[in-house]
Parts: C-alpha cells; sequence; structure tokens
C-alpha cells in the first residue's frame, strides 16, 4: 500500500525502482515540512486495478517530479515511462505558464543526453545529488503548491519550444546514434546562420568558465594546515554543485555551527537511557564527519542534560549558531525520534519536530538521514566520500549494538578503572561474537585494554590485546578519525614514537577540524619535548571542544608548565563551572594560587570545607589531605594520615608506598621504613621488567635502592635506564631528584638552574619545591635558596 492515502493537491514522485531510495529521501524531506507525497514503495506494479489508481493520481497532483538518472537512462521501457506521458499529456488541458513538471536529477545524467520527452527539455532541472534535498528545493516546492506559478523555463532557452538549432540538432544525432538509426537530417535555417551559432556557443561558454573562475568562493586553511596542501586534496576530489545547496548568500563556517544537546529518554523502561545517549552520541560523531560544519563535541554538551537553561543562552555558552534537541521512546521493536533545530541567535525553529517512527532496525538510517536533513539546512558542503561514510551504519546487529551502549553507559560512569574495566569488558566480547565487524565495539575494547596496560595491568597480555583490538578495528573502519587517534595514543602510550608521528600527520591532513585530532597532536609534541607546540594544539582542540573536561585538563596543566598562572587560573575555573562536584578539579583550582605566589590560604579554605571524614576512610579526602602535607613539608602529619587511614592510604599522584618509606627515613624511622621500601623495590622489579620503557618504573626503583642505603645499586639502577629511556624523559626533576637523594647535590644543584630555566627537561615549580618532603635534601642550601628566590625562575617560559 502507498504511504499516504490521500494526496489531492500534493506531489506525485515517479521513478524507476533502482532510485527508490533517492525517491524516498525527497518525499521523507518534503513530507517533514507537510506537504503530502504520492511515493509508491509497491514493487508489484502492474494491472487494470493499479493502472487506474497511477492515472488517478496523476489527474490529481499539484506537482508532478520525474526522477531522471543513470538508471532511467540504461532503461528504455519502464513504467515510469507510462507515467511521464501521463504527466505530459495532462499538461495539454492546462492553462498556459501553469507549473506542473518539475525534473528531478539525482546523478551526473547531463541533460543534453538525456532519454527523456522533448517536453521535460523545455524546463529547468533540479539536481539533488543522490536524491538529497536542500532547503531551497523544499522551499520552491512548498511556493509551487501555495500559488501556481509560471514552470521555470531552462536559462538557455529563450523560447519554451526551440533549442539553438546547432545543439538541439547534436542532441537528436547523439540519441539516434544510440538507438542505431541514421541522424536525421538537418533543419533548415533562417537568420543566423550555423557558424553564428558556434560563436555564439564557445562566447557563452567561455562566459561561464570565466564566471565560475572568478566568482567561486575561495577555500580558506583551518588553522595548522597549510593552505596548498589544502587546496591540493580539493582539487584532486572537488565536489560537485549539485552536493552543495544552493543559496544567494553562503553562510560563513561560524554559521554553520550546530551544538546537540542531550537527547531525551521517553521510554517507559527507563532503564533505556543508555539508549537514547547512544542515538545522540552516533549522531554527533555523523555530523562530525561533515568537514563543512562546526560540531560542539559530546563532552561538552553533557552537562546540558535537563537543563532550564534557554537555547539562546546555551548557543552563547558554546559559540554556536544553531541548537539540536530531541528525544527518543523505544518500546519493544519500535523506536520513536523527535528532533527540532532551533536559531540560537532568535530562538526561532529552522526545522519544527519531526518524528521518526521506525522499526528498531531502522536506528541508523534514522541517525544518516537526520545528519543529511541538518547539514542541507545549514547549506553544509556534503563531500561525497562524507556522504558514503554517512551511508553506512555501524552494526547490522542490533543485539551487539545494544550491547556497545550498554559498555559505553558504564564506561562513562564508573569511577573506579578496575571494576569499570571488568564490567565492561565481557560486554563488548559479547557484542562482538554478535558481530566480528563491529568496529567501533573493537575501538572500544582496545581503549579498555589500553586503560588497563597504563593503570595496572602492564603485562605484554594487556599490551596485545590493546594492539589487536586497535588494528581490527582500524582495519575495519580506517576512515574513523577517533579509531586513528586511539592508535596514535597506544603509539605513544608504547613508546613508538616514530609511529606516533606519521600516523597522526596524515589525521592532521584527513580530519584538520576534529578537536581530538589536536588533542593527540598536544600530546605527542608534548612527548617529544616540544611544550609550546602542545600549548598551541591544546588551544586549537579547545576551540572546537570548549568543554570537554579532558581538554581543559591538558591545556591548564601545559599552561602550569609554562608558568602561564592566570590562565591555567581561567581554564581550571572552567573545569570546576564544568564539573561542580569534581574534587579534584577544585583541588586543582586551589593550588594554582601555591603556584604563581606561595599563597596557602586558598588550598586551607578548600581544606575547609571538605566533608569531614574522622574515620580517614574516604580515600579520595585521605589523598587531598596527604599531598598537601607532603608539599607542605608536613612530615609528622604525612605520618599520621598513613597511620589513620589504613588501607585507605592514598597521594594524589602516588605512588604512596614510596612516599611513606621517604618520609620514614626523613623522620630516622629506618628500621621501620625497611620492610616497605624493600616490598616497594621488588614491586618495581616487576614493573621493570615488563614495562622497561616507563621511566618513572625506573625512577621509583631507583629511589628504593637510595633510600635503602645502597647507592650502588641505585646507581647501576639508573644507568639501565639511560640505556633504556630516551634522554629528555631522565633529565629534569627526576634526574635533580636522584642526585640529591644519593648524595651529590652540587650535580644536583647544576641540574636544577638548568631545569628551572628550561633547558633541562619539565621545570618544578619553585614554590612546590621550597618545602616539599620530596626536595628535602636540597632545602636550606644557600645556593638551592638563591634559584627559588630568583624571579625569573617563576616567570613564564614562552
Amino acid at each position: 500500500m502507498p504511504d499516504h492515502a490521500r494526496t489531492d493537491g500534493g506531489v506525485f514522485l515517479s521513478y524507476a525502482r533502482e532510485d527508490a531510495d533517492a525517491a524516498r529521501r525527497i518525499a521523507e524531506a518534503l513530507r517533514g515540512f507537510g506537504i503530502e507525497v504520492w511515493f509508491d514503495q509497491n514493487e508489484l506494479r502492474g494491472g487494470d486495478a493499479w493502472d487506474a489508481t497511477i492515472r488517478k493520481r496523476i489527474k490529481e497532483c499539484a506537482l508532478f517530479l520525474p526522477i531522471v538518472s543513470a538508471q532511467t537512462q540504461a532503461r528504455a521501457e519502464g513504467y515510469f515511462r507510462r507515467e511521464w506521458k501521463l504527466a505530459i499529456d495532462r499538461t495539454h488541458d492546462m492553462a498556459a505558464g501553469r507549473a506542473f513538471i518539475i525534473p528531478v536529477v539525482i546523478d551526473d545524467t547531463a541533460e543534453a543526453d538525456a532519454e527523456v520527452p522533448e517536453e521535460f527539455m523545455k524546463l529547468q532541472w533540479t539536481r539533488l545529488a543522490q536524491g538529497e534535498p536542500t532547503p531551497d528545493f523544499v522551499a520552491r516546492v512548498k511556493g509551487l503548491l501555495a500559488k501556481p506559478r509560471r514552470p521555470a523555463l531552462r536559462p538557455d532557452l529563450p523560447k519554451p519550444p526551440t533549442l539553438p538549432p546547432m545543439l538541439k540538432q547534436a542532441a537528436l544525432a547523439r540519441k539516434a546514434a544510440a538507438a542505431g538509426a541514421a541522424p536525421a537530417a538537418p533543419e533548415r535555417k533562417s537568420g543566423i546562420p550555423a557558424w553564428m551559432w558556434m560563436l555564439i556557443a564557445v562566447v557563452v561558454f567561455m562566459g561561464v568558465a570565466v564566471a565560475i573562475f572568478v566568482l567561486r568562493p575561495k577555500a580558506s586553511a583551518p588553522a595548522g594546515v597549510e593552505s596548498s596542501a589544502l587546496s591540493v586534496e580539493r582539487s584532486a576530489a572537488p565536489a560537485k554543485p549539485a552536493e552543495r545547496a544552493p543559496s544567494s548568500v553562503a553562510l560563513a563556517k561560524d554559521d554553520k555551527s550546530i551544538a546537540v544537546l542531550p537527547f531525551e529518554n521517553l521510554s517507559d523502561n527507563k532503564d533505556n537511557a543508555y539508549f537514547a545517549d547512544g542515538v545522540h552520541e552516533d549522531l554527533l560523531t555523523d555530523l562530525a564527519q561533515i568537514s563543512d560544519l562546526k560540531v560542539i563535541a559530546r563532552t561538552s554538551v553533557m552537562e546540558y542534560r535537563g537543563t532550564t537553561k534557554k537555547i539562546q543562552e546555551i548557543a552563547r555558552e558554546l559559540g554556536v549558531a544553531y541548537v539540536l534537541e530531541g528525544s527518543v521512546r523505544r518500546a519493544g521493536n519500535r523506536v520513536r525520534v523527535v528532533c527540532q533545530l532551533i536559531d540560537g541567535r532568535t530562538g526561532q525553529h529552522v526545522l519544527a519536530p519531526d518524528p521518526y517512527d521506525r522499526d528498531l532496525a531502522d536506528i541508523f538510517a534514522i541517525q544518516s538521514e537526520l545528519a543529511r536533513t541538518i547539514a542541507a539546512t545549514l547549506q553544509a558542503a556534503l563531500a561525497p566520500s562524507e556522504a558514503d561514510r554517512l551511508a553506512r551504519a555501524p552494526t547490522k546487529n542490533l543485539a551487539a549494538y545494544d550491547l556497545y551502549l550498554k559498555s559505553k553507559d558504564i564506561y562513562g560512569s564508573v569511577v573506579d578503572w578496575r571494576s569499570k574495566i571488568d564490567q565492561t569488558q565481557p560486554l563488548l566480547e559479547s557484542a562482538l561474537q554478535y558481530d566480528p565487524k563491529f568496529a567501533q565495539a573493537w575501538a572500544q575494547l582496545g581503549t579498555l585494554h589500553l586503560s588497563a596496560y597504563n593503570r595496572f595491568d602492564q603485562t605484554e597480555t594487556r599490551r596485545m590485546a590493546a594492539q589487536r583490538a586497535i588494528d581490527r578495528a582500524r582495519e575495519l573502519d580506517p576512515d574513523d578519525p577517533a579509531i586513528m587517534a586511539l592508535r596514535v595514543n597506544y603509539d605513544i602510550d608504547v613508546r613508538d614514537l616514530d609511529g606516533a608521528a606519521s600516523l597522526a600527520a596524515e589525521l592532521s591532513r584527513r580530519f584538520p577540524t576534529q578537536a581530538v585530532t589536536y588533542h593527540v597532536l598536544a600530546r605527542l609534541s608534548n612527548r617529544q619535548g616540544r611544550p609550546s607546540e602542545a600549548l598551541e594544539n591544546y588551544r586549537r582542540a579547545r576551540d572546537l571542544d570548549p568543554r570537554n573536561a579532558a581538554i581543559l585538563d591538558s591545556l591548564a596543566s601545559t599552561y602550569i608548565v609554562a608558568r602561564h598562572y592566570d590562565e591555567a587560573i581561567a581554564v581550571r575555573r572552567a573545569q570546576v563551572d564544568l564539573e561542580p562536584r569534581n574534587l579534584r578539579s577544585a583541588t586543582q583550582l586551589a593550588l594554582l594560587p601555591f603556584h604563581a605566589t606561595g599563597s596557602e590560604r586558598e588550598m586551607e579554605a578548600l581544606l575547609q570545607r571538605l566533608p569531614p571524614d574522622p574515620g580517614f576512610s574516604d580515600p579520595s579526602l585521605v589523598a587531598i589531605r596527604a599531598s598537601w602535607a607532603g608539599i607542605t613539608g608536613d612530615l609528622r602529619g604525612f605520618i599520621r594520615l598513613w597511620e589513620q587511614s589504613g588501607p585507605n592510604w592514598r597521594i594524589a599522584d602516588g605512588p604512596e608506598n614510596l612516599a611513606i618509606g621517604q618520609a620514614l627515613v626523613l623522620d630516622g624511622q629506618a628500621a621501620r621504613a625497611r620492610p616497605i621500601l624493600e616490598k616497594e623495590r621488588e614491586r618495581f622489579r616487576a614493573r621493570v621488567a615488563t614495562r622497561p620503557d616507563v621511566a618513572d618504573n625506573w625512577f621509583s626503583l631507583a629511589m628504593t635502592f637510595a633510600l635503602l642505603g645502597d647507592k650502588a645499586g641505585a646507581a647501576e639502577t639508573w644507568k639501565k635506564m639511560e640505556a633504556a629511556i630516551p634522554p629528555q624523559e631522565i633529565r629534569g626533576s627526576r634526574r635533580v631528584l636522584f642526585l640529591a637523594w644519593t648524595g651529590e647535590k652540587d650535580l644536583a644543584l647544576d641540574e636544577l638552574a638548568r631545569c628551572l630555566a628550561g633547558k633541562a627537561g619539565v621545570p618544578p615549580n619553585v614554590h612546590m619545591i621550597r618545602r616539599s618532603i620530596d626536595w628535602r635534601p636540597l632545602q636550606g642550601d644557600p645556593r638551592f635558596e638563591a634559584l627559588l628566590n630568583d624571579p625569573k625562575n617563576n616567570a613564564p617560559l614562552f
């Protein structure tokens, strides 16, 4: 049965069955604006009853839209050709000047070669790449339905019945040749000779070519990408004019900016909230693939879940022109998605709510159609590769997709890393049993394994699991920027900086508008010892994803290293605004005045506001108090916290057991410290065996030897470290502390002077080391104090 039972005064879509998908897109776009559409989806055409129905619909419709394509070209016979003839026959009874037939071309089919009735050649054709409707097209159809107008004539036809003789004769000749017939005899021409028509054609062609060359907009290179590289890439695969939404005034990039707010879960089963979040995230991913759009990343919009703020306020905070709101209702095997696009400057609806009521299996088609509709509305050019990507579903297995979404929900909500990974890994492994080709599930599994490898399981088995999962994801989806960035992060974590740099360069070239690109570029720059370059990349990442907590954290840390304390305070304050209940963010903000001036007032005020924990049972609160005691040199308070907190003993920057062993040695309790330090020595020996590429493992092992009084063991460990770790990761604070704790104070102070000047590794903060327990061997030395009192040693480095 047809989609709509009543089409009086509406639109009749005529198409070859091979073009059904394109016809469906056009029909759904028009229906979204309240236009009645006859869109026959019954493939069993034929029979007297059906023929009568078609005739009736064509006789009653207000507009007839024949779809022209390579498919219609290839079919000399087809029911659509009967529909075309019926539409032409109807025009014979219409008043002159009434618009009725609107030919729509969905590919590169040339008008002059088209196998269509001659009447179609008299009209201006509309081109919609792959049947993607544009706002102008929909507006034109609505206008024609509201008030019938004269048909739009082709601009090269001054009179409806006449083609320029030479062009018409050439077209007839080509058609005759294709049909195997002899070319028609040339028409007798009066007035203008053939050579004059040739001259006119050449002049017109030259004029059009010059206009296109002079008037076409120049593409500007995104920040960090050379314009020459960009122009070469675009010239190699230029977007076709039909793929861009026509407009009299092109929108600037900032006018094509959008924030997609978290979707509301309207399902009766509130446990389906993870599904609504998954639809939201996938739509954001689809939109982010469109390079002509500026899309605020998911982390920056999640804080607006359930917000009562006005759309204009949200748009202003996020720096976007448009805001999309939506809801998802899931019931059994049906899903309903409703979205509305709002102009963030005026609060006016740009796209009114248009429900998608589909089978659950169509969820990916809904997301793709939404992304296309938004892109068309914002006049965003859609490159062929981007269109292809939007058409792809991440998986065809809904059970796999459901398990994947549940794993993502747990990953984002569980704090403890071991629990997070223990709960999500089985879900992802089950999803991959349902669909072994689910690239995003492989990528998420790789993320889990890499997180475990970096945090608590530094075994070769875990590393190989991470690599296999990430590489499988890349094999299945080599064009996903997030998967490419994940592989860059993996290479950085396993110290393959050459591999990371090569892939990061490709990521930057292919995805210059994605926040994840600049985030990994910044991380790589830091690892390569280029902090100023890292700072610039973090700034770019923040521009693209302004409320991403991870980006803000990295940016603030880099500002601190560069000693740009005012900027660091502003970023940390943004973090606190973003995560007002995040104690870690609040602590980092309170510490910044201490970094800048040595002020303790802000941290002390924070400690007074901490919730009471008389039993020292909360590891987070213990970690904050222990870190502050260590920084301010409160040796007895530090040891007392260890004694009182028992199994909840934590230090914000760890390792906590090595730190307490060090504190006990300083307090004259070497005997009490020995078993702790011996245990730590064996633990770090095991870590060095599994992760010899991690500088902290070697440094901590060397420090256990030093604190146990074994200088020879410490020196041997350091020598092995120098053979295993790049020099830039050894120099700086690690080398200063090692020399200080092994009694080489002069060498330690020489290294510290270079370090504070920015010439040897990451410099420590002068106020942090003035009283810190870690730096006790150097404190009180006149040269040490002089270095800390020199203003230039806390001035900005770059």
